[in-house]
């Protein structure tokens, strides 16, 4: 199914497959399903437990439940993952709150990520600042900046990378 919406609308949609385009602003998306594809900016998005869906637009505000698979491309967008085992990609530049997931940044991509115990991977170039402890930090590129908040811990995988780190933080 294909749905689009206007401005400050309020859409909820359960099932898979579906495409929401949502024109205008302030928009409302509440999501049930997989293979779901949201075009939206100056929107939110909200995906119940066990969802799956992408979204390409800007400024928008996500919050994720729990096990979620989520792909997104834009810039500033507010993400907030409220359950655990979250899984999310992003192309663009994000600030998250998310702990126990997993976080994939495409190239030339920027994160501030706030939570524990959370899986990242990065690309080449991407700007990634962290406020938590025992997050894994991958970077398999080159030329990423990567900064850790007073009493952080990570343990960063990779090389030719700048690093940062605060008071009393913990790099391995």
């Amino acid at each position: 199914n294909t749905v689009q919406i206007g401005n400050g609308d309020t859409l909820s949609v359960t099932g898979n497959g579906n495409t929401i385009g949502a024109t205008g602003t302030g928009d409302f998306v509440s999501l049930s399903g997989a293979g779901e594809t949201v075009n939206m900016a100056n929107g939110a998005l909200s995906l119940s437990d066990g969802s799956a869906a992408s979204l390409t637009g800007s400024t928008n505000t996500v919050t994720l439940g729990t096990n979620d698979s989520l792909s997104v491309t834009g810039l500033n967008e507010t993400i907030t993952a409220t359950g655990a085992s979250d899984q999310f990609s992003l192309t663009g530049s994000a600030t998250v709150s998310m702990s126990n997931g997993g976080l994939f940044l495409a190239d030339q991509s920027a994160v501030a990520l706030t939570g524990n115990a959370n899986s990242v991977m990065l690309g080449n170039g991407d700007v990634l600042s962290v406020t938590g402890g025992s997050n894994t930090i991958t970077a398999t590129g080159a030329g990423n900046q990567i900064s850790l908040s007073d009493y952080g811990s990570a343990n960063l995988i990779g090389s030719s990378n700048q690093v940062q780190i605060g008071n009393d933080d913990l790099l391995s």
